[in-house]
């Protein structure tokens, strides 16, 4: 059994949690040792293994449904962007005759591009992430588009495929040491 004081402090700290607890437990001794139930403290009972594991996926669950509502408001922003909400042939994006016409609309290559190297190059993602945290989502993606041209140029002028990561150069004698080609 787990007690806690009825009216938790502005900070929580063991001294403050603790004061107020023994005063509490000698006010009420009485009543402990008839077993009567003790004012100002509240009984906490920690959760078995089943209702551990169905919080957990009442969370996932609820958790899923946000990341769905969430991908589906960024569709309907670039739809309204470009002018195609109207153009949808039904009043949903989730039904399969949308999500084919979905399917069926032209995206810029570059796009696809930036898309790509974000899924799989994780050095790439994470500066992207900094630099979308800091700045906002528009600068960011054109620092991404405007580093992934710099690679395109170097990897076009020296003949090498692309590298998860970048390239890492030693410090001391300059060696470069390849890293993980994009698949």
């Amino acid at each position: 059994m787990l007690v806690q004081p009825g009216q938790p402090g502005t900070r929580k700290t063991d001294r403050r949690d603790a004061n107020p607890l023994g005063e509490m437990l000698w006010v009420n001794r009485h009543r402990l040792l008839t077993g009567q139930r003790v004012q100002g403290l509240r009984r906490v009972n920690i959760p078995g293994v089943q209702e551990r594991d169905d919080r957990r996926l009442a969370s996932l669950r609820q958790r899923v449904g946000r990341e769905l509502t969430r991908a589906i408001n960024r569709i309907h922003t670039v739809l309204r962007r470009r002018n195609l909400q109207h153009d949808c042939p039904t009043k949903t994006i989730q039904t399969l005759k949308a999500k084919a016409w979905l399917k069926s609309l032209a995206v810029c290559p570059l796009d696809r591009l930036v898309m790509h190297v974000l899924k799989k190059d994780v050095k790439m993602r994470t500066w992207y992430l900094g630099i979308k945290r800091r700045r906002g989502a528009k600068i960011a993606r054109v620092a991404v588009m405007r580093r992934l041209t710099t690679i395109l140029w170097h990897m076009l002028t020296q003949r090498e495929a692309y590298q998860l990561g970048g390239v890492r150069r030693d410090k001391r004698d300059g060696k470069i040491e390849a890293v993980q080609t994009l698949a």
